[in-house]
């Protein structure tokens, strides 16, 4: 525990110190683990709603799975996920539909009281043009290099 709190106390100098970096940090901190813990909740939601279609529209693909627990146990291991996470997702957005119907926009953002829903939407938003952008470099890099392979005639692609 010495070697922690030895290990801490200049950061917790500097956030002292510089009080506004501090709040920013902790607000962010709280939205980010606010958007990590519903992305999460979606993900098991739908993870185990793929399980549970997974043996109607994929036979051959659920009959790799091996796992030492009975089928039965998975099922119903899945059934309990699904309906536990549906009923988290569907109170969350509850929550914020009731959140936005009694905030505006710009008062949600003043007070820093956006919803889940607003903010997994803007980071999958995020995510999307991220991939869009790194999908489009990837098709110029070899749009490119085979062009320049064709011209120079040679084996070896140039970059």
């Amino acid at each position: 525990m010495t070697r922690l709190s030895q290990a801490l106390r200049p950061g917790i100098r500097m956030l002292r110190s510089a009080r506004g970096v501090a709040i920013v940090a902790v607000l962010t901190l709280g939205i980010t683990v606010n958007v990590a813990v519903f992305a999460l909740i979606i993900l098991y939601f739908l993870h185990s709603l793929t399980f549970l279609m997974l043996r109607r529209r994929n036979p051959s693909l659920a009959g790799l799975i091996e796992v030492n627990i009975p089928p039965w146990l998975q099922r119903a291991s899945a059934w309990i996920s699904l309906i536990s996470m549906g009923a988290l997702i569907a109170s969350q957005v509850w929550h914020d539909i009731q959140t936005i119907r009694g905030q505006s926009w710009w008062d949600r953002v003043k007070d820093q009281n956006l919803t889940s829903v607003e903010l997994a939407a803007v980071w999958g938003l995020i995510g999307l043009a991220l991939y869009a952008y790194a999908r489009r470099g990837k098709k110029w890099t070899r749009g490119e290099g085979d062009k320049e392979t064709r011209r120079r005639g040679e084996g070896e692609t140039f970059h």
